[in-house]
């Protein structure tokens, strides 16, 4: 049996400004993805900003809770005593 050899076609040439297309695209989706990456970081800061109030405000309406009077004496009583005990 014997093989048929063909002729070797060199592949078509690609346009000259094919690089010009492919950095093009690329800088696009670099573009794209710095975006994307900003808009994160953003979110990000804004949520960490939204958190670091959060708990401000929760730190001061549980101390605010604490205060005297703002809780009933017979649950803070025994919590202060215990304080006051493991000062001395």
């Amino acid at each position: 049996m014997r093989l048929e050899t063909r002729p070797v076609v060199s592949p078509k040439r690609l346009p000259l400004d094919f690089a010009k297309i492919i950095a093009h695209r690329r800088a696009n989706r670099v573009a794209a993805w710095t975006y994307t990456t900003a808009s994160n970081n953003h979110m990000l800061d804004i949520k960490r900003a939204i958190d670091a109030e959060n708990q401000f405000n929760e730190r001061h309406r549980l101390e605010d809770r604490m205060r005297l009077g703002g809780v009933p004496a017979h649950i803070t009583r025994p919590i202060l005593e215990a304080l006051l005990k493991g000062k001395k």
